[in-house]
């Protein structure tokens, strides 16, 4: 690959947040919904041993406000709750959101710190903060879309 003066690619580099200068990520603040799903999921139990398939109509949808998040150019982040790797997340104008389907998840990872890591981290860094949610299975169930604002 040969070196390139070219400025509109220079600031393509730029906005990815691969600079050394990028300020670390911080949790601003949470919040945790219980939502009846927009459709069904079909997931295998993660924490089962005999990985039996189940479908969930609720979940957790946990909402992380994040401040110095990097574009979606920006190198691979993963986040964790304790030493629970969330498997997936979605993006919102303030942050990201993941789902918690099965209450034996987070009856785990409740009281546990949020971390994320860069790909070029060597340990998960701290968000300061910890996932702490009071009577989960009885909370009020309210729509998905309405949390999320779509």
């Amino acid at each position: 690959m040969s070196k390139s003066t070219n400025k509109t690619a220079q600031t393509i580099t730029d906005v990815s947040g691969d600079s050394t200068d990028q300020k670390p990520l911080r949790l601003k603040e949470y919040s945790v919904h219980k939502v009846n799903l927009s459709f069904p999921y079909k997931m295998k139990s993660s924490i089962q041993a005999n990985g039996e398939e189940k479908v969930y109509e609720t979940a957790w949808l946990v909402k992380l406000e994040l401040e110095n998040m990097p574009t979606t150019y920006g190198p691979k982040i993963d986040f964790f709750v304790g030493k629970y790797k969330i498997p997936e997340y979605g993006g919102w104008k303030d942050g990201i959101y993941f789902r918690i389907y099965d209450e034996k998840v987070l009856e785990m990872i409740n009281g546990q710190q949020f971390f994320y890591q860069k790909e070029q981290d060597a340990e998960p860094i701290s968000l300061s903060k910890s996932l702490n949610v009071e009577d989960p299975m009885n909370m009020d169930i309210v729509a998905e879309k309405d949390v999320l604002k779509r």
